[in-house]
């Protein structure tokens, strides 16, 4: 898989995934409010671990290099999700 998949675990029989990242420091996510980094419609990004803990993120919040990311997705945009962990 692209990016630093830490972890994947299957839901409903394979209809969903849950993923793990960390975040690469040339990340196309990073430094920019979540709200504005265009992240498919059918994933979502559920939580975040970085320097302040672990948080639920909203829209406002900024994924850092080196955070841990936990993403729930479809197999249909999961493609697209991992693009957004890319080095």
């Amino acid at each position: 898989r692209p990016g630093r998949v830490v972890s994947v675990s299957e839901i409903a029989g394979g209809k969903g995934e849950i993923l793990e990242f960390v975040v690469p420091k040339k990340s196309k996510i990073i430094q920019n409010k979540l709200k504005n980094v265009g992240f498919p419609k059918g994933a979502v990004i559920g939580a975040m671990v970085g320097k302040g803990g672990i948080s639920v993120p909203t829209g406002d919040d900024k994924v850092m290099p080196g955070d841990s990311v936990i993403v729930f997705t479809t197999p249909v945009v999961r493609s697209r999700v991992e693009q957004f962990f890319k080095q």
